[in-house]
């Protein structure tokens, strides 16, 4: 048989109104660490990795044909830009 001991628990004190106080658990300090703009978590830079950086030829050129595919048609000049970026990123 193995005996292990077992830590005594804080006494409550009472306040002078007769209330039973129990003792705060001891604060913990927040430790923030340094923000650089080199450092990226693990998420990040793996997330990098799979994605690339398009060209601005290559979204402008993708946005154009785009823009002729909706008839040509003004108006809608930025959704075919955005569209043209996040199909271009998504090509490994």
């Amino acid at each position: 048989m193995s005996t292990t001991e077992k830590k005594p628990k804080k006494a409550a004190k009472k306040t002078a109104g007769g209330e039973e106080k129990t003792p705060a658990a001891p604060a913990v300090k927040a430790t923030s660490t340094p923000k650089s703009g080199s450092a990226k978590s693990s998420n990040e830079a793996a997330s990098s990795k799979s994605r690339r950086e398009p060209s601005h030829e290559e979204v402008s050129s993708l946005a154009h044909r785009f823009f002729e595919q909706r008839g040509r048609q003004h108006g809608s000049h930025e959704q075919d830009w955005f569209r043209a970026e996040r199909e271009l990123a998504a090509i490994p």
